[in-house]
């Protein structure tokens, strides 16, 4: 069901695309999306990149989904896919959106169009005060996948 996502522009396109009012400089948006360490998965139709999930080390870079295809499963999946990677990969904790030195694409989850509701829906609590952006996280040392509604 998952492709490898190699070329960089449609990473760039999709970031742009789902998070068209994020705020980070596009030079460290090339230089993050561009990085060949980061783990780029998603869902195709044909050759149409539709959901995209970019992992590096611990922490889920970003998540997105094009508009036309939510509430499909498509996130979830994606979701479902970086948690057993990341597990497998030796973590015990999974953080979203935060990477390390300076690693990331925001800081946390977006708070507008149901993100952190999607989130917190499937056992994620976000790490610090009521801001526009949640750092969220999940212990994976007791992690089993259950469905939600």
């Amino acid at each position: 069901m998952f492709k490898q996502v190699t070329d960089w522009q449609e990473k760039v396109r999709m970031y742009h695309l789902c998070f068209p009012d994020n705020v980070r400089e596009e030079a460290e948006v090339l230089k993050i999306l561009k990085d060949p360490e980061d783990d780029a998965f998603g869902c195709f139709e044909g050759e149409h990149l539709k959901a995209i999930c970019v992992l590096h080390g611990r922490a889920i870079l970003m998540l997105a989904v094009e508009p036309e295809f939510r509430c499909q499963g498509l996130g979830e999946a994606l979701l479902r896919e970086a948690e057993q990677r990341i597990k497998a990969s030796g973590y015990h904790k999974l953080t979203i959106g935060v990477g390390t030195d300076n690693h990331y694409l925001m800081p946390g989850v977006p708070m507008n169009h149901g993100a952190d509701r999607f989130f917190r829906n499937r056992g994620y609590v976000h790490s610090w005060g009521e801001t526009e952006c949640l750092d969220m996280n999940e212990d994976l040392s007791t992690f089993t996948y259950q469905e939600h509604a």
